[in-house]
């Protein structure tokens, strides 16, 4: 949303383009609302994407801190992790590069809410 391009986006985050457009369609999907209002020129976040960015990002910080402070705080970074989390795109991607920086974790992820 800080974007508001798919191109740049894209750049930021070191992935294609296209799965940062297919990212954007199938939250849309999942929550059976438009988050972005795209022209050929333009884009802009509806009032929904703009409560959901707002609402997301501490919840966004908070974990990459805690993310952070635990890979700073251990040489050695072991154990079993509960998460529970929306099931969206980005937030595996997260997990999934602290997972791999940190083989010793055993991580259960609890989608449902």
């Amino acid at each position: 949303f800080e974007q508001l391009s798919f191109k740049r986006a894209a750049e930021l985050c070191q992935i294609p383009k296209s799965n940062v457009s297919r990212h954007v369609a199938l939250l849309e999907q999942a929550l059976n609302v438009r988050l972005l209002e795209r022209t050929t020129r333009k884009m802009v976040a509806t009032e929904a994407g703009e409560l959901l960015y707002q609402n997301l990002t501490p919840l966004l910080v908070a974990m990459g801190d805690v993310l952070q402070e635990t890979y700073q705080n251990s040489d050695l970074v072991s154990g079993h992790l509960k998460v529970i989390t929306p099931d969206l795109p980005f937030l595996a991607e997260a997990m999934a590069e602290f997972c791999y920086k940190h083989p010793n974790i055993q991580l259960s992820c609890d989608t449902q809410l």
